[in-house]
């Protein structure tokens, strides 16, 4: 019984000790870039999933799919991990991309 207690204890601290010293993850430096490359595949209605900054699987097919209505040539991706090819799209049309915004009382 002292043996499962100590075990017990010894988990839970360890389990603590991952949690208190995680640092958040850091943002990548792309993700204003893939943020306004995700609104604008948005505004183009080509949706590409959830609008939070990251490559993923859903910004990819819509870029094809996209890049395919729009006529755009694209060499095709042979890694996964590959960055995006955002050549000869105009994210400059996305702007600005973030805003500040203060909530107000009426928001509420």
């Amino acid at each position: 019984m002292r043996f499962t207690i100590h075990i017990l204890t010894f988990l839970i601290v360890i389990a603590f000790a991952g949690v208190v010293g995680a640092k958040p993850k850091p943002q990548p430096k792309e993700a204003p870039d893939y943020t306004r490359l995700q609104i604008f595949l948005d505004n183009a209605n080509f949706g590409p999933g959830k609008i939070d900054g990251h490559d993923g699987d859903f910004t990819k097919k819509a870029l094809a799919l996209y890049r395919a209505a729009q006529g755009i040539a694209t060499a095709a991706a042979t890694d996964a991990k590959a960055p995006v090819d955002i050549s000869g799209i105009d994210l400059g049309s996305v702007d600005p991309t973030f805003i500040k915004y203060e909530v107000t009382k009426e928001d509420m």
